[in-house]
């Protein structure tokens, strides 16, 4: 089953492929994280990933719910994530998989700034990584995320990222 929720604060991207639903989220202020913390319990939430530097919000609003902030993945707005990050955020998935019981479906979410930017490009390594081509990802992750993705990370995820897919399945198996 393939579906999303969209509203202006978040969405779901779900594909019957993979294994994990994402969530993409705008960046929660401490104004508002009450809100973002509902949306992260509704939807089985546990791992937040900050792509952004800039903070918004305190990170013990999440914690203090059981819900975990991991601050290891930075990189510029409008750019795209190197060797490492890329690495850091499969990593993340994978155990992400691996610690959630048969019984729910595993669910992280990912920000940026706007959630246009960085946090699809992420989710587009994960759905790439799952046999879906980087054109229909992209385009997955659109008509669930207005905007998303522009042109320098649409270039890096259709040419680059198949060659760091390859490498980094070669080390798994």
């Amino acid at each position: 089953m393939e579906h999303s929720a969209y509203s202006h604060k978040y969405s779901v991207i779900s594909h019957k492929k993979v294994p994990i639903n994402l969530v993409i989220l705008d960046c929660p202020s401490d104004e508002n994280i009450d809100e973002y913390i509902n949306i992260l319990k509704d939807n089985n939430v546990n791992k937040v990933i900050r792509i952004c530097e800039t903070r918004f919000y305190n990170a013990t609003s999440f914690e203090k719910e059981g819900i975990q902030v991991i601050d290891d993945i930075k990189f510029e707005d409008g750019t795209t994530p190197d060797s490492k990050q890329v690495k850091l955020w499969r990593e993340i998935i994978d155990k992400t998989i691996k610690e959630t019981g048969k019984e729910q479906t595993p669910a992280i979410a990912v920000h940026c700034v706007s959630g246009i930017g960085r946090a699809p490009v992420m989710v587009a390594i994960t759905l790439i990584d799952y046999g879906i081509d980087s054109l229909d990802a992209v385009e997955f992750i659109r008509k669930n995320r207005r905007g998303a993705i522009n042109k320098k990370q649409l270039t890096w995820l259709s040419d680059s990222l198949k060659k760091k897919k390859k490498s980094f399945f070669k080390k798994l198996f």
